[in-house]
């Protein structure tokens, strides 16, 4: 049996990273990934350096996810896990569109879209502990839609279910995540 891998995507700051450590501290089954952590890791380099790249380095940089991933996944191959992974990199100069073949190689089973008004978002950008590029709400709306775009046809082009959510509600995976998971949480 695959292992149940859920990817999830939103923009810089909508709470993917938030809503993942919350979910699978309530279900310690389930595991948690950070893409750009993981990346980080392997490529022994800063995250914010890595996201600063050319959109080249960027894709690049990418192609290692998926066999990182998937040897981390060989510890637990039967727990159900959940990605906090990007569409579009935004790298102060271009959006980055991360291709299907990226995301195909993180075998993923399902995806998640989580949004918010570019107002929460831009609010939790200003107070959060990283380093994210200033942008406007008219710009964080462009970026979040650039996101929707890549997520919806990634579970097109894949055949994968997807499920959207609001991260204005709290704890708004317990009633996404269920949804896509065959094994029980």
């Amino acid at each position: 049996m695959q292992p149940e891998n859920v990817l999830i995507f939103g923009i810089s700051g909508v709470g993917k990273s938030t809503n993942c450590r919350r979910f699978t501290q309530r279900h310690p089954n389930c595991l948690y990934f950070s893409a750009s952590e993981l990346l980080s890791t392997t490529m022994n380099a800063d995250r914010e350096k890595l996201r600063k790249s050319s959109p080249h380095s960027i894709l690049e940089n990418q192609k290692l996810l998926g066999s990182a991933f998937n040897e981390l996944r060989k510890i637990y191959p039967n727990r159900p896990a959940l990605v906090d992974a990007h569409a579009i990199i935004y790298n102060d100069f271009n959006y980055v569109h991360i291709p299907t073949e990226v995301v195909r190689g993180l075998n993923p089973t399902a995806l998640i879209l989580l949004e918010a008004p570019s107002a929460l978002v831009a609010s939790r950008r200003r107070a959060g502990h990283l380093q994210r590029p200033k942008r406007t709400e008219q710009e964080l709306e462009e970026e979040a839609r650039l996101e929707k775009q890549a997520t919806l046809r990634y579970a097109d082009e894949l055949s994968l279910p997807v499920e959207i959510g609001s991260t204005e509600f709290e704890d708004v995976l317990e009633s996404l995540v269920p949804k896509l998971l065959k094994s029980p949480v």
